[in-house]
């Protein structure tokens, strides 16, 4: 079942126009317990185009006592191990969106089809009750993109090269070298997000057609 949850706009670099999107929860292609993916459509010469995805996942407590998603439990004798949130340590809240892929197909030519996505994680992240925590394993040139969003390892001399790397680049491609990294939002990038989803929301309201 596709249902439309929400619109944005993005930026065509070629018109110099604005694009309306909406961004619809569809099955995803290779399902899993309690999987999410929400995608961009856009219509283009009369035609309607995916133009990227991301696909997400809820941790929190779940019936049976384990802690993760449907898809990744884990026993009580491990889940201590997941309640904290890189450098916040003892979280008031351990539950959490975990971004577990996100494609961008025509991010040469519109611009903003990632930050749409992640900002839909977010909205999603506070209305299951993750006070806005998204975290990824942000892997090749992907950590100068999240970021320049806002996200941080819980490493500070790990953020230092990445924002090195980015200084040094008129892109994200040269942060490529710098390995696979943990990232997250923490509570100051949080509280930005919230404002500017105040302003500009994605959802139309409380997403209750993409709960798993």
């Amino acid at each position: 079942m596709i249902t439309e949850i929400g619109r944005a706009t993005l930026f065509d670099l070629v018109t110099n126009k604005p694009l309306a999107i909406t961004i619809e929860s569809i099955p995803p292609k290779i399902p899993g317990p309690g999987k999410i993916k929400l995608s961009a459509f856009a219509h283009i010469d009369g035609e309607k185009k995916e133009l990227g995805f991301i696909t997400l996942y809820w941790f929190r407590t779940l019936e049976d006592g384990t802690y993760g998603s449907e898809y990744f439990p884990y026993p009580l004798t491990e889940a201590h191990k997941f309640y904290s949130y890189g450098g916040e340590k003892t979280p008031t809240n351990p539950n959490k969106i975990l971004i577990e892929s996100l494609h961008s197909h025509m991010g040469n030519q519109y611009s903003g089809i990632g930050r749409s996505l992640v900002q839909a994680a977010i909205e999603y992240s506070y209305a299951k009750g993750c006070d806005g925590r998204i975290f990824e394993e942000a892997v090749r040139n992907s950590p100068g993109f999240y970021y320049k969003l806002g996200m941080r390892t819980s490493s500070p001399e790990t953020d230092a090269k990445i924002a090195q790397k980015l200084l040094e680049s008129e892109g994200l491609r040269l942060t490529k070298n710098l390995g696979s990294h943990m990232m997250y939002l923490y509570a100051e990038e949080r509280s930005k997000w919230k404002d500017q989803i105040k302003k500009a929301p994605i959802f139309e309201s409380i997403p209750h057609a993409i709960t798993p």
